[in-house]
C-alpha cells in the first residue's frame, strides 16, 4: 500500500480536494485531482486545483504532475480526465465568440511531454450531469443525463474505432431516465446498459456496431445487484470485476452469478482503508486498487486527503495455512480501522489462530423502516431489531454454532450470561489499575462478571451547566429533574422521547436496581417513582419528524429550544464534548438522567468486545481482547476521536485535539454529531476542558446495556398505566410475570 503525492501546493491550505482515478495501463497510473485552495480574499478568483498526477506503474513513484490550468491552450476549467490509449483525454469547455455560446472540447495530452497532441469539439450542454466514460473493446461510450428536461432524459455518445461518433437518447413520454452507473460488455460487440429510473433499473442491450438500442425485461436481471457494480472494471480477459465491502468479486453474465475472487481478510492491509478504493487493473491473480482512504487521526486537517495505490498479488503459499480460524462478528457491521489493524497484528503474531471477520448476520435485515416518523418509532424499530438479532445469536452460540468473538453487542443484554459469553474478568486481573478508567470496566460488569468489555465508550446524559445538578452533583433525582424541567427548561424537556421509550431509558439507567442475575423485582418504590414521574411529566409521544424548520435556527431544529441551556447527548469523543460545551452556556458537565438516587451519567460502548463461552479457544480469543487494551491500540483509537479506557492515551489525544480546534482551520471544522456535519466554534478551548471531561467520565455510574426482550415488554405494557387504563400495581404484576418468564426460559 503506497500513499500517493497528489502534487498539492504545500504553501497553500486546501479547502476541498477530490482525487479520482483517470485510468491505468502497464506504464502509468493517472489520477485527476480536482478542488480548490482556501482563500481569505473573496475579491480574487477561486484558486482552483486541476492537476493530473502520473504514477510510474513499476516503481509506484510519482513520475510528474501536470497542472492543467497552466496549459494556455486549455480555456475554462477541465471537468473530467480519462487516461486511454496512452493519452490523457481532458474534457473541458470554452466560450465560442462566433456562436456566443459554450462549446465542449476534448484535449488529447501526451503524458510524456505534457503537450496537447489533438483536440476535438463537441456540443456542450451545461445541464448534463453524471458524466461517465466506459471503454468497451475498441469502443468508448460516454453517458450523461439532463435533469432540466421533463421527463428526465439520458444520453449515450458512442465513439467507434473508425472515428464515427453516434448520439443515442434514452427517453420516454412518462418515465424519467437518470444516470447509467455501469456498462457491461457482452459477446459479439454487444453491451448491457442499465439505466436508473424512479422504479429501479431499466435494462437495454446496445449493439456497438449499429448503435441500435433494445430494451430488455428487467426481471431477467434480478440476479444482478447494479448498486454493487458501481466500482466495476472490465478486464482484458473479458471478466467484469467489482469491489464489495469484503473484497473483490467477478461477475459471470452468462451463468447469471458472481463469485468472490479475493477476501480482504486474506491480506495484511487494513480492510477499512480498502472500502472506497476502485479497481484500476486486474487479472485472476493480481489486483491494482486506487482511491482515497480516511486517516485515523481526526485532529489534523480534515482536507488532507489520503490517496493510495494498493497492488495485491496472489501468494505462492498461504502463510497462515494450518491455523485454527476464530470467527469475529461485529453487530453493527462495522469493524473499526484500528481494530482491523489489531486483527492483522494478531494474525501475524499467532502461530496457531487466525481471526476472520464474518458478516453472516446483518443487523439491518431485522430493521423495519416502514413506519418511522418520530424518535420513538426509530428507537422502537431498533429495539425490535436488537431483540430478534440477540435471539438468533443466543441460539447459535448455545448450540456451538455462533461466532467466537462478538463486537459491539452491548445493546444485546440478553447475551450477558454464562450460557452465551465468557467472563473476561480473569484475563484482566493483572492490568494496572491506575492506568485505566477502572470505573468504566467495573460498571460494565453483570454482577461480578465481565461479559462485554468496552474498548471505547460514549457518555449518555444531559450536557449543561454543572450548577444545575441535584444534591449528588452528578445527576438528578426525579424531584430535582422535575424542578429543573419546570424552571430552567421552561417546561420543555431535552430528552426527545415519548412516555414508553422515556421510561425504558430511565429503567435501563437503574437496571441494576431491578434485575439481578436471573431475577427481576419491580415491587420496590423505585419502579413506582420512575413510573409516576414519567406519567406526570412526559408527553405520550415524541415529536414527529414533519417539523417545519423555516422559523427555527439550525441549532434549534436539531437540538431543541433549550439548545443554549442543556442537551440530551450521547457523547462519542472529545470533539462532541467541546462543540456542545461551546454551544451551551457553561456546558461543562454531563449529568445523569433522572433517577431515584441522583446517579451520574451512563456510558455506552463505542467499541465493545465479548468472547463466546463456546469459542474454539477462549484463551486465544482473550489474547486478542488484551491486545485491544495495549497502549498502541488505545492511543490510535483516542486519535480517531473516541473516549478510551487508557487515561494517558485519552489525555494525550485530547491535548492535540484542543491544539487543532484552536487553530483557524480546526475551529471551522469541529464535528457536531447532533447535526451530522462540521460547524464553526470560537477557538477558546483549554486543558481545563480535558479535566472537566475526565471528571465526567469518572462520574459515570453504569453501562447502558438494556435487555431488548424486557424493554419490549415495558413498551407494550406501561402505556396502559400512563394513559390511565390500568392501575400501576396491575401493570407491574403483568410485567413482572412476563419478564420473569423470559429470564426463566433462558
Amino acid at each position: 500500500m503506497i500513499d500517493v503525492d497528489l502534487g498539492l501546493n504545500p504553501n497553500k491550505t486546501v479547502e476541498f480536494v477530490s482525487p479520482s482515478l483517470a485510468g491505468a495501463d502497464d506504464k502509468y497510473i493517472c489520477i485527476f485531482v480536482d478542488g480548490w485552495y482556501m482563500s481569505t480574499d473573496l475579491s480574487q478568483p477561486t484558486d482552483v486545483i486541476k492537476n493530473v498526477t502520473i504514477i510510474d506503474r513499476k516503481t509506484k513513484q510519482t513520475y510528474k504532475t501536470i497542472d492543467l490550468c497552466s496549459i494556455p491552450e486549455i480555456s475554462g476549467y477541465p471537468t473530467a480526465v480519462i487516461y486511454t490509449g496512452g493519452n490523457l483525454l481532458v474534457r473541458g469547455w470554452y466560450w465560442d465568440m462566433d456562436t456566443n455560446d459554450y462549446c465542449g472540447r476534448y484535449y488529447y495530452i501526451d503524458p510524456e511531454t505534457s503537450s496537447i497532441v489533438d483536440t476535438c469539439d463537441f456540443e456542450y450542454d451545461m445541464n448534463l450531469q453524471a458524466y461517465r466514460s466506459f471503454d468497451i473493446g475498441e469502443y468508448r461510450i460516454e453517458t450523461m443525463y439532463n435533469p432540466a428536461m421533463t421527463p428526465v432524459c439520458c444520453s449515450l455518445k458512442v465513439y467507434a474505432p473508425d472515428g464515427i461518433v453516434t448520439d443515442i437518447d434514452i427517453s420516454d413520454p412518462v418515465e424519467s431516465y437518470y444516470e447509467v452507473p455501469i456498462i457491461i460488455p457482452l459477446e459479439d460487440n454487444m453491451a448491457l446498459v442499465p439505466v436508473a429510473t424512479t422504479k429501479g433499473y431499466s435494462f437495454f442491450e446496445l449493439d456497438l456496431a449499429t448503435c441500435k438500442l433494445t430494451e430488455r425485461n428487467a426481471k431477467d436481471y434480478d440476479w444482478m445487484d447494479i448498486d454493487q457494480l458501481l466500482n466495476s472494471y472490465s478486464s482484458q480477459d473479458g471478466g467484469i470485476y467489482f469491489t464489495t465491502p469484503n473484497g473483490v468479486s467477478k461477475l459471470d453474465v452468462q451463468n447469471k452469478t458472481s463469485e468472490d475472487i479475493m477476501d480482504y481478510s486474506c491480506s495484511d492491509v487494513n480492510r477499512l482503508y480498502l472500502t472506497n478504493l476502485e479497481i484500476a487493473d486486474c487479472t485472476e491473480d493480481s489486483f491494482l486498487l486506487c482511491g482515497q482512504y480516511n486517516s485515523n487521526n481526526m485532529f489534523t486537517s480534515q482536507f488532507a486527503k489520503n490517496y493510495a495505490i494498493v497492488e495485491f498479488t496472489k501468494a505462492e503459499t498461504n502463510p497462515h495455512a494450518g491455523k485454527q480460524i476464530l470467527e469475529l462478528y461485529a453487530v453493527d457491521g462495522e469493524v473499526d480501522a484500528t481494530v482491523s489493524d489489531a486483527i492483522i497484528n494478531y494474525n501475524n503474531a499467532s502461530t496457531d489462530y487466525y481471526i476472520q471477520i464474518s458478516d453472516r448476520y446483518d443487523a439491518y435485515d431485522y430493521m423495519d423502516y416502514s413506519d418511522i416518523n418520530s424518535q420513538d418509532d426509530y428507537d422502537s424499530a431498533w429495539l425490535n431489531a436488537n431483540a430478534s438479532l440477540s435471539d438468533e445469536l443466543a441460539i447459535d452460540i448455545i448450540n456451538g454454532e455462533g461466532p467466537d468473538i462478538i463486537m459491539n453487542a452491548s445493546d444485546l443484554g440478553q447475551l450477558n450470561n454464562d450460557n452465551c459469553l465468557a467472563d473476561l474478568s480473569p484475563y484482566l486481573k493483572d492490568i494496572d489499575q491506575d492506568k485505566y478508567f477502572t470505573n468504566i470496566i467495573e460498571s460494565a460488569k453483570t454482577g461480578d462478571k465481565l461479559y462485554q468489555l468496552p474498548i471505547s465508550f460514549t457518555i449518555e446524559g444531559i450536557q449543561t451547566d454543572p450548577s444545575y445538578a441535584g444534591a449528588s452533583g452528578i445527576g438528578f433525582t426525579t424531584d430535582e429533574y422535575n424542578q429543573f424541567l419546570d424552571s430552567t427548561l421552561n417546561g420543555t424537556d431535552v430528552i426527545p422521547s415519548g412516555q414508553a421509550m422515556y421510561f425504558v431509558k430511565l429503567f435501563n439507567n437503574m437496571g441494576d436496581t431491578f434485575i439481578s442475575g436471573d431475577k427481576i423485582v419491580l415491587s420496590g418504590p423505585e419502579f413506582e417513582e420512575l413510573a409516576v414521574f414519567v406519567k406526570d411529566n412526559v408527553f405520550e409521544n415524541s415529536a414527529t419528524r414533519d417539523i417545519d424548520p423555516e422559523n427555527m435556527s439550525v441549532e434549534e431544529f436539531y437540538m431543541g429550544s433549550n439548545w443554549k441551556t442543556a442537551y440530551y447527548c450521547i457523547c462519542p469523543g472529545i470533539s462532541g464534548y467541546l462543540v456542545k460545551k461551546a454551544q451551551i452556556t457553561n456546558g461543562t458537565a454531563i449529568l445523569g438522567l433522572p433517577s431515584t438516587d441522583g446517579r451520574g451519567p451512563m456510558f455506552g460502548t463505542g467499541i465493545s468486545v465479548a468472547v463466546s463461552s463456546h469459542a474454539v479457544n477462549i484463551d486465544a480469543c482473550a489474547e486478542f481482547v488484551k491486545m485491544l487494551l495495549s497502549d498502541d491500540i488505545q492511543t490510535e483509537l483516542a486519535y480517531s476521536d473516541k473516549l478510551v479506557l487508557n487515561i494517558d492515551a485519552f489525555r494525550v489525544a485530547c491535548n492535540d485535539a484542543i491544539d487543532y480546534f484552536n487553530t483557524a482551520e480546526g475551529s471551522q471544522n469541529i464535528f457536531d454529531y447532533s447535526q451530522g456535519t462540521y460547524v464553526t466554534v470560537l477557538p477558546t478551548f483549554t486543558t481545563n476542558d480535558i479535566d472537566n471531561l475526565e471528571n465526567v467520565i469518572l462520574s459515570c455510574s453504569g453501562m447502558s446495556s438494556g435487555d431488548s426482550a424486557i424493554n419490549k415488554i415495558l413498551i407494550e405494557e406501561m402505556p396502559a398505566y400512563f394513559l390511565g387504563q390500568k392501575d400501576l400495581d396491575d401493570v407491574i404484576t403483568i410485567i413482572q410475570d412476563r419478564a420473569q418468564k423470559v429470564l426463566d426460559e433462558r
